[in-house]
């Protein structure tokens, strides 16, 4: 409960051992603390240092992901956007790629242009490439919702009919039969 103090111990360990293999788990545990402290531009400007510097790290989608989402939270929607969207075309079978596409979902939907964000919740479903969660089944019902609020309730029909599955969470299951 001390992100100042972490950081402080962090940049004592990266002085230290400044060739240890965890320098670059290290340098993403400063960006999470400042995220713990609602930093969102510092948390960034740690995350686009990061990836400037482990290029090649097999935390870098990780990283890429942290920077588009401390763009949201501080206010930087567009450049969210823009980093969201290149994370996905990037990483196209990462895990991450699915709250991504989901988030810009939200983002069309918060604008609000329901076509737009029907379109990209469906595209979270309808993905092969990323696995079948909770997540999976909130985006049809999202697309649903959108479907709704633009008049095509066929297509909003449609949507949520499909959360009346064994797999479905109960709790989206009830949303969907309320909204159906």
């Amino acid at each position: 409960n001390d992100p100042a103090g972490a950081r402080q111990l962090f940049a004592q360990f990266n002085q230290m051992y400044p060739e240890n293999l965890l320098r670059a788990e290290v340098r993403l545990a400063i960006g999470r603390s400042f995220e713990a402290e609602g930093n969102w531009d510092a948390a960034a400007t740690n995350y686009t240092s990061w990836s400037g510097t482990f290029t090649n790290h097999y935390l870098l989608p990780q990283a890429q992901f942290r920077l588009a989402w401390d763009q949201y939270m501080a206010g930087h929607e567009t450049n969210a956007l823009m980093l969201f969207t290149n994370f996905i075309a990037r990483y196209p079978t990462n895990e991450l790629s699915a709250r991504a596409q989901f988030w810009i979902g939200d983002f069309y939907f918060r604008q609000p242009d329901m076509q737009a964000a029907e379109i990209n919740y469906k595209a979270v479903f309808q993905n092969t490439n990323w696995p079948v969660s909770e997540l999976t089944y909130e985006a049809r019902m999202s697309a649903g919702r959108a479907a709704a609020l633009r008049f095509d309730y066929k297509a909003a029909i449609n949507h949520f009919t499909n959360l009346f599955t064994p797999d479905c969470p109960h709790d989206l299951q009830v949303q969907a039969n309320i909204a159906f």
